[in-house]
């Protein structure tokens, strides 16, 4: 899974999940050259989370939110793959977030359709 940060000509941001089945994967990917400051205030604008240094910081109530439709054996799966992420120091004590690496990705900095 994915949250792919994309931009709009007015430098709108569009946020949204993106390969919601892979459960093995999690980043956040941003067009190559966005300043970080922008991502910055693109993920919080969406409630999304916020940079921690070079990663990201998802809320997991965000996530929770953007994927409620999902079936319960995938909302199992998917906290599974929160434990798995607790387990390897990847979350906040608390639970209340998850952390992401970024990925830089070619491509137009332009919001889809």
């Amino acid at each position: 899974m994915y949250i792919d940060v994309k931009y709009g000509q007015n430098q709108t941001a569009v946020v949204a999940l993106g390969d919601e089945d892979d459960l093995k994967r999690f980043s956040v990917r941003v067009p190559a050259g966005c300043p970080a400051e922008l991502v910055a205030s693109s993920l919080m604008s969406a409630g999304a989370g916020r940079l921690d240094g070079e990663e990201a910081a998802i809320n997991v109530d965000w996530l929770r939110q953007n994927t409620e439709a999902r079936s319960q054996q995938w909302q199992t799966d998917f906290e599974r793959m929160l434990a798995y992420a607790a387990s390897k120091g990847w979350m906040d004590p608390a639970g209340t977030v998850v952390i992401a690496h970024i990925e830089k990705v070619d491509g137009s900095p332009r919001a889809r359709g």
